[in-house]
């Protein structure tokens, strides 16, 4: 009976959705505050081919496995896809596989119990995954008007509707009844360094809480949020249909998170740190500002990278020597950078001593490895287990000790997984 009430009470707490009390974020009445990562690759992954392909089930259980050993409670994905393969394949045209993919995810986060924020359309950067210049050019439309245009503003909602109705095929819940979401972001970067329009966002918001009123709507900007200089953001910040403020912060920027703080304060809204970059000095500046700031409910750190299918973990390069991610953090080398160790303790201890928990928790044992493929008795390979830093590789015969062959790293970048 004990056993029954606790799994009852378990899968209750994650059936509440998200809620805020004004700067405050809460989980069944109780304060929900987080420290945990990106993970670009959580609705399609750039580091496998030369296309965004799907990550497979096996990928997704050691995401969430990676965010839920890491205290991290919640992460946020990148934006959906616009192409023949992607979410949205054409105007009205969707991209069924994409979208199963996209269940899947919500399938296994819910699963592991871990939130997931969503960032609905990419700012249009040159050639970046997701912008909305590839929605403007299936419609014929210079990228100039996707704020203004009325048939740009249609077809975005044509596709938000589609989505938020969407019901998912592994689990059948509604994407927007699903308390997995826990907010639904209006755009990664929107407009630059800057802010989307306030009629756009107003309208954008206001169509969210229609088709899913119990989850969180997010700002999606990058840039300063000035008291002094607020202009028509004064309509968005004072709007109802907008629950989350966040801002990014890179090297030289962090600088202005009091500043979005005293903001997000100042219109009684709820504070995300929705992406930090790239040095330990300015990841520890915010973590410590969260840490002893209740009015930051999360902070993300751009970002991570899971293990691949074929092996090893994917990794990505940001340039000038910055890295992915990776947990539980492996010694530099080719595809990991020199603070990938410590960043990845750094952000699981604050996650727990943001639940209250002492930081000294040790990791769960990692389960036991999938075995991948046996090309030949001296040949082995294996999809590697979430925070496990290494492997003991041994041969078992009747009648003798067990003999240990090797001892391996897991930091092995995917496409050189073959030359190890």
């Amino acid at each position: 009976m004990l056993l029954q009430l606790l799994f009852f009470t378990l899968v209750h707490t994650f059936d509440c959705f998200i809620a805020r009390n004004g700067t405050t974020l809460l989980e069944c009445s109780k304060p929900y505050r987080f420290s945990s990562f990106n993970v670009p690759g959580l609705l399609l992954t750039e580091d496998l081919t030369s296309t965004w392909v799907p990550p497979t089930a096996e990928e997704y259980e050691d995401i969430f496995q990676t965010i839920k050993l890491g205290a991290g409670r919640a992460t946020r994905s990148y934006t959906l896809g616009f192409g023949p393969t992607y979410h949205v394949a054409g105007i009205d045209q969707y991209y069924e596989p994409a979208w199963v993919s996209f269940d899947r995810m919500l399938d296994i986060a819910r699963k592991h119990k871990v939130r997931v924020i969503v960032p609905i359309v990419n700012n249009n950067w040159p050639n970046l995954f997701g912008g909305y210049e590839y929605l403007c050019q299936m419609a014929g439309k210079d990228p100039s008007v996707f704020f203004t245009d009325p048939d740009m503003r249609k077809h975005l909602k044509d596709i938000i509707r589609y989505m938020l109705n969407r019901r998912n095929t592994i689990n059948g819940i509604r994407y927007g009844n699903d308390s997995t979401i826990l907010a639904w972001e209006l755009g990664n970067e929107l407009n630059g360094f800057g802010f989307a329009p306030a009629s756009w966002t107003l309208d954008i918001a206001g169509l969210i809480k229609t088709h899913a009123p119990n989850t969180l709507v997010m700002t999606g900007s990058f840039g300063t949020f000035d008291p002094n200089n607020l202009q028509e953001l004064n309509a968005v910040f004072n709007s109802h249909n907008i629950d989350v403020l966040t801002n990014h912060y890179y090297d030289g920027f962090e600088g202005y998170l009091p500043r979005d703080i005293a903001v997000a304060q100042q219109f009684n809204k709820a504070f995300i740190v929705g992406e930090v970059g790239f040095s330990m000095d300015t990841i520890s500046y915010v973590w410590n500002t969260m840490l002893s700031n209740f009015n930051i409910s999360g902070a993300l750190v751009w970002s991570l990278r899971y293990h691949s299918r074929l092996g090893g973990f994917y990794t990505h390069s940001e340039g000038n020597g910055v890295y992915s991610f990776h947990a539980p953090g492996f010694p530099a080398k080719d595809g990991f950078g020199a603070d990938d160790y410590r960043i990845a303790q750094y952000v699981r201890n604050a996650g727990l001593q943001l639940q209250g928990l002492s930081d000294f928790d040790p990791i769960p044992p990692p389960s036991r490895p999938v075995e991948n493929q046996i090309a030949s008795t001296i040949d082995l390979r294996w999809f590697g287990s979430a925070w496990a830093a290494s492997y003991e590789v041994s041969r078992f015969e009747p009648g003798k000790p067990k003999k240990v062959l090797a001892h391996v790293s897991d930091n092995v970048d995917h496409g050189n997984v073959y030359d190890n």
